[in-house]
């Protein structure tokens, strides 16, 4: 089952690049006067705050998410990479997945610092809260593969009459 090994990590991997351009798309939109800006923002709005002085700005507009969701949404995707070219970091957190919860100590002691804490801070430790994340991710999406089956469609056509 070779296609299974890299195949998750490929759904996921391009599930998150997707995820990512949509929070750069939005400013990018937004500095041409693209209608296309207004909901990617509202959409993103449903998940983080998105206030203007804790998010990146490109081209002179807000990012669609703030520091700390940029840095767990990038901090998932290099995991994706890092834990593929780390295997023992991967065997590692797949033998105790307790272990993942080390990774968000800092986020938590950061978030308990509010008014001393930075964007560095505010991004630094999203991305080091999801790094490890992707293992388990990778591992659902490698279970529910493998009941499938690689000739199992992933919906049931329709019956026709």
């Amino acid at each position: 089952m070779v296609w299974l090994s890299s195949r998750p990590r490929l759904i996921l991997g391009a599930g998150a690049l997707l995820w990512l351009g949509a929070i750069v798309a939005a400013p990018l939109a937004a500095a041409r006067g693209s209608s296309l800006a207004a909901p990617i923002y509202l959409f993103f709005h449903q998940i983080c705050h998105q206030q203007a002085g804790r998010s990146f700005a490109l081209d002179g507009h807000q990012l669609a998410v703030c520091h700390r969701c940029t840095g767990l949404y990038l901090g998932f995707l290099v995991g994706l990479v890092v834990t593929y070219v780390v295997p023992t970091l991967d065997q590692w957190i797949r033998e105790r997945p307790i272990r993942i919860t080390w990774f968000l100590v800092p986020m938590l002691v950061d978030v308990a610092l509010f008014p001393f804490n930075t964007w560095q801070t505010r991004f630094a430790t999203g991305l080091i809260a999801t790094l490890t994340l992707s293992t388990l991710v990778v591992a659902a999406v490698r279970q529910v593969l493998q009941k499938r089956g690689p000739a199992t469609p992933l919906m049931e056509p329709e019956e026709t009459t």
